[in-house]
């Protein structure tokens, strides 16, 4: 499972929704992508843990460096100084 439908899937359960529908274009083509997204409580609760542990923490945890964020469309808007 991706990172995306994680997230998607996380958001549900702070919404309180037990699915939803998932919409994508494609900018070059203008097709839709459609995907209905259920509600999984195991990545729920990890993603819940996760906002806990980071939210608890007394100052930003320190930004990724490894060669990942160097392909990263959005490193600009990650932290200060990034290359």
């Amino acid at each position: 499972m991706s990172n995306v439908h994680n997230q998607y899937r996380a958001r549900l359960g702070f919404a309180g929704l037990d699915r939803a529908l998932f919409v994508a274009e494609n900018r070059n083509t203008q097709e839709l992508y459609l995907e209905k997204v259920c509600f999984d409580q195991e990545i729920f609760d990890q993603a819940r843990a996760r906002a806990s542990e980071v939210t608890a923490l007394p100052e930003a945890p320190p930004v990724n460096s490894d060669e990942s964020c160097a392909r990263c469309r959005f490193r600009a808007g990650c932290g200060e100084g990034l290359p």
